[in-house]
């Protein structure tokens, strides 16, 4: 039987895999392996929710305007995902986080600063 600790390791372990994933100069056969872990990581995590009735979070849709310049940590390296003026789509958590996919870098997704965004 899974404990709780099992379903905390597999969520860490998943975000490291999405991070870990997107590193620059990975080789395919890396990729293969690695989105092949990725995806396993999160099927027993979906097996988790249901046995452990984990309910998935509440989203509401939103968009935003962005008013200060926005950088993600990119491998040690800043990276400015959203520009003053944007006006972008996102997500509400309840628990009043919000994320979002960058305009400018393809299924690169984050938490967005509240204090750099109005919403819409």
């Amino acid at each position: 039987m899974a404990s709780m600790s099992e379903y905390t390791e597999l969520q860490i372990i998943k975000h490291v895999l999405m991070y870990y994933i997107g590193r620059p100069n990975a080789s395919e056969n890396d990729l293969l392996m690695e989105t092949h872990l990725l995806n396993k990581t999160v099927e027993r995590i979906e097996v988790l929710k249901d046995h452990y009735e984990i309910k998935k979070k509440r989203v509401q849709k939103i968009a935003f305007k962005v008013i200060k310049d926005i950088y993600w940590e990119d491998w040690g390296y800043l990276r400015k995902v959203f520009c003053k003026g944007d006006v972008c789509k996102g997500e509400l958590y309840t628990s009043g986080a919000v994320s979002a996919e960058s305009p400018y870098y393809q299924d690169v997704f984050d938490t967005v600063d509240l204090d750099s965004i109005n919403i819409l």
